[in-house]
């Protein structure tokens, strides 16, 4: 079973909501090859330090400060024709995946249902800190 991360930006978290916006979790244009971009938990370390180790060393421009990251499995996406391609980033990270063949309508319907399931209750949305990663809260995220 495959983990994957996204990083999460805090400037995404809508508090009246309570959650964060699809702008979180869309393809991007089919331009930029119209994938999510995720990386491969594993690849990176897996544990939620080495998670953050490779955001600090590859992404710290694109995550913010402290960085928010929510981890998942690849069983957890929708059936259907989706798929995961080992796309190595452009600035040279090896974990780098993008997801395939998840329209943006779906893949505002899964993101919102993950949140709505284990949003600051479960351990698969974390912000960094120094020496490791915690838990996400309300509170973190709206102080970020």
């Amino acid at each position: 079973m495959s983990t994957y991360v996204r990083i999460l930006k805090a400037e995404h978290f809508d508090p009246r909501r309570n959650r964060f916006v699809d702008l979180a979790f869309r393809p991007s244009s089919r331009v930029r090859g119209g994938g999510i971009s995720v990386f491969d938990y594993d690849c990176a370390g897996g544990t939620p330090k080495a998670a953050c180790a490779l955001i600090a060393k590859w992404y710290r421009d694109l995550s913010g400060e402290p960085a928010i990251f929510w981890r998942f499995t690849g069983e957890q996406l929708p059936n259907g024709s989706v798929r995961i391609e080992e796309e190595p980033s452009k600035f040279g990270d090896k974990c780098h995946r993008n997801i395939h063949g998840l329209s943006a309508g779906r893949a505002k319907k899964f993101f919102k249902r993950m949140q709505d399931d284990t949003l600051f209750t479960a351990d698969n949305f974390q912000v960094c800190k120094p020496g490791g990663a915690e838990r996400l809260s309300r509170e973190e995220v709206e102080a970020t």
